[in-house]
């Protein structure tokens, strides 16, 4: 497992390569007072910038994807496979109107 395989658990762009400890709380569906914990454990990466008045951590997206690769109760690869497999077991009208319903929620201005 690498680390894009739990960007899609990040509402924020890989290009965001360090977060807020209130960001991290969001993306891992803890508290504040629990990445600060997480912290101080030495099990997230956090970098506290020098020159504030209030020491503010900043902390490394690869350890919130690291944390979230040690936590997770799957293989990354699972669920394509399980798709397929469901996807499989459509009939051709079914799988054709999942995927006319799909592409009309996604382009609202396509027509079925």
């Amino acid at each position: 497992m690498s680390q894009e395989d739990f960007d899609f658990l990040m509402p924020f762009p890989p290009s965001r390569t360090l977060l807020s400890p209130h960001e991290v709380a969001r993306c891992l569906g803890r508290s504040v007072r629990h990445v600060y914990d997480l912290i101080n454990e030495e099990r997230l990466e956090a970098h506290a910038p020098t020159g504030r008045d209030k020491e503010r951590y900043m902390v490394t997206r690869r350890s919130v994807c690291l944390l979230l690769c040690e936590t997770a109760k799957y293989k990354t690869g699972d669920f394509n496979t399980r798709l397929i497999t469901f996807l499989k077991s459509l009939s051709t009208r079914e799988l054709l109107t999942l995927v006319i319903k799909t592409a009309t929620q996604l382009l609202p201005h396509a027509k079925p």
